[in-house]
Parts: structure tokens; sequence; C-alpha cells
């Protein structure tokens, strides 16, 4: 099925960086349990009633009640059935997109039309379970549908990517219609759920992730004046360009801005720092203007180097 916006539909995409790996929950492979069934007979003078509604992943009976044999075919819905003998039946599931389907009920020198209306309502609700995790962590998307027993399908749009999206998740309602999925994010993105064969969709929710950033010193108690080698890490490496290096000033108890540096591309950055007298606490931030979209600016633990004279 082909889908064209974000909007209306949820097409689907290739990201250069991987989204999410997910939990899925198999999906049943032979129509839905909690699915309406309506039934047609059929009679010498046409389908009874001729006329009918069903809801997405209702099924249709198509029962012979006559002494001929029968088929039934629908272009629209793409089935024809075979030769239903008398007192026999026929099963279709109708998982289409909404509107009307004729059919005729056949058999040799004789032919009757029905129809079916396909109505696809209802209502799907996403929610995440945290709207900021760490690095590595899992979520969980979870919501309610209006249709128990069907699918439904989680996709993905990471921060930044315009219109690109990609589906992350599958799960299945369950009897009172609730349904979950986890699934582990890469970037930050936005999600959105659908159902009914994409034609019920949720509202979105995003999430942001914070990247791991550590500060290591290469010594932790040196002479005054020598040079400790400061090393800032951060996973993912995109999350961030730059990082800075900042000191903790315990007479006006803030943090003094240092310098700044880029990150290398397997995500570390390095600063040299001549120890002063005494304890000096030092730490890496990122500021917002070096995140990536998607990303949590935030600071990493501080590190503390003592100077002996």
């Amino acid at each position: 099925m082909n889908r064209h916006s974000w909007k209306t539909a949820a097409p689907r995409g290739t990201w250069k960086l991987a989204l999410a790996t997910a939990g899925v929950v198999a999906l049943g492979t032979a129509g839905f349990a909690f699915a309406n069934t309506v039934v047609i007979t059929l009679t010498p003078t046409g389908p009874q009633p001729q006329f009918v509604t069903v809801g997405w992943g209702d099924t249709v009976v198509f029962s012979n009640a006559d002494t001929e044999p029968y088929t039934v075919a629908s272009a629209r819905g793409g089935f024809t059935s075979p030769e239903i003998p008398p007192g026999g039946t026929y099963t279709q599931t109708f998982q289409f997109r909404r509107g009307t389907y004729s059919y005729s009920q056949q058999t040799a020198g004789f032919g009757r039309n029905g129809q079916i209306y396909l109505n696809v309502t209802g209502q799907l609700t996403l929610a995440t379970s945290r709207a900021a995790v760490p690095f590595g962590q899992a979520i969980v998307l979870k919501g309610k549908s209006s249709i128990p027993g069907a699918p439904v399908t989680i996709f993905g749009r990471p921060a930044g990517s315009g219109s690109v999206t990609a589906e992350v998740a599958k799960a299945v309602a369950g009897p009172d219609g609730t349904y979950s999925a986890t699934v582990t994010p890469k970037t930050g993105a936005k999600y959105i759920a659908y159902t009914a064969g994409d034609q019920i969709r949720s509202g979105e929710v995003f999430v942001i992730v914070q990247p791991r950033l550590t500060a290591t010193a290469s010594r932790t108690k040196v002479k005054v004046g020598t040079t400790v080698t400061v090393t800032a890490r951060i996973e993912p490496a995109i999350a961030a360009s730059d990082v800075t290096l900042a000191r903790y000033n315990r007479a006006g108890k803030e943090w003094d801005r240092v310098e700044e540096t880029a990150f290398r591309k397997n995500g570390t950055a390095v600063f040299k720092w001549r120890a002063e007298p005494g304890r000096t606490r030092l730490r890496v931030a990122l500021a917002p203007k070096d995140v990536e979209s998607g990303f949590e600016p935030l600071k990493s633990r501080w590190v503390e180097i003592t100077g002996v004279l």
C-alpha cells in the first residue's frame, strides 16, 4: 500500500541512520477474533439482504439457501468464490479501503447483484512511557484502538528528516483495545500509529534521546603546572558537533567556561588542562547550538584534579 504524506498516511522510507530497534508482537494470519460476522443468504431472487454495511475486519458469510450452486465475485474486492453448493457457505473478510463493494451472485444463465458498504470509523491513541530516554534504553509505545483484535503499525519520523518515515513496530489490539510495543530509539523522533489498513491514525508523540556524555582525566593527582588530558566521549558520535570544558568556580558557586572543541568522528574530544594548586573540578557540557536535532543537551559528571606543590 502506498503512503504519501505524514498527515494522511505514513510513507515508507530508509534512513541513513536507523531510528530504532523494536520488540514486535506476533500477528495472527486468519482474521480477527473480535470482528463481527454478517450473513448474506443466496436465494433464487438474489442475495438477501441486498445491501449490508460492515466494519473493517468484519467477516461476511455467503450462505447458499437455494437448490442451485452459486459463485460470488467482486471486481473491486478482488475476490471470486469457488462454487458454493446448496447448503454451503463462502467466507470473505473485509480488510479493504472504505467504500462500496458491488458483487454478483451467479449461476448458469442467472445473475443478481448486491452491495457491501465498508464503513471505516474509529479511534486510535498513542502514548510513550518516556518523553526523554537515555541512548541505548527502551521505551514503550502504547495506546488503545476502537477495533479490538486488529493489527496496529507504528511509524517513526526522525527529527530533522523532513517527511521520511519508516515502520518501527507492529502490535495487535487486545480484547479491550489496548496494545503496546517496545522500541529502542537511536535518535529523537515523532511516532504515529495506524490501524484498519492505515485508514485510522493516532496523534503524534515525540521522544528525545539523551546521549551518553562522559569526562575522564589521564591523571587526577599531579604537580601544579603539569598538563592533564581530559577526554570527552559522546555516544552516539553523531549527537553533537562540539563540546565545552567547564571549571567549577567555588567562590561564585558556578561553572565557568574554559574552552570549546570539536568532537572527532569516533565521538571523542580532547582538552589539555594545566593543574592548579588544590582541587579543581572539571566537566564537559553540550551547548544547545552544538546538539543535533532529536538529541538533548546535557552535562557530564565532574572529575576532580588535585594539584600538589
